[in-house]
């Protein structure tokens, strides 16, 4: 099928016999920074939602210390989303400067010699660089 197409393009004189005996089956795109400018805060609330769906397990070091029902929520960013190119790493990369969000856990028990600290937590965390 390649050299069919190939045939038509050299007929339409677009290529020559020398660039159709090099060319290589593939695909190449391009991406233009400027419309991923104008999505990017859809783009960077998905990654919030995503990251906020993402359950954390319980933990338990077997010698009566534990944590369970643990949550952590980011909330709504507060400053703007900012997109750039890094060429160096073929990277395109998503940066929000300040974040808050909060972790919780609905059950917890710590036991250090003869103190027992046992309870509930709840930490906010005003800003987050991401």
């Amino acid at each position: 099928m390649f050299k069919k197409i190939a045939a038509v393009f050299l007929l339409l004189g677009s290529l020559t016999l020398a660039d159709v005996a090099t060319t290589t089956a593939g695909v190449k795109s391009s991406l233009d920074i400027e419309v991923m400018e104008q999505a990017k805060d859809v783009y960077f609330d998905t990654v919030v939602k995503l990251i906020n769906s993402i359950p954390l397990p319980d933990f338990d070091d077997g010698n009566g210390n534990y944590m369970r029902g643990n949550s952590f929520v980011l909330n709504e960013r507060s400053d703007k989303v900012e997109i750039f190119t890094d060429v160096g790493k073929n990277a395109m990369v998503m940066k929000c400067a300040k974040l808050s969000g909060v972790f919780r856990s609905e059950e917890f028990r710590y036991r250090e010699l003869l103190i027992v600290a046992k309870g509930h937590i709840e930490v906010d965390l005003n800003t987050i660089l991401v």
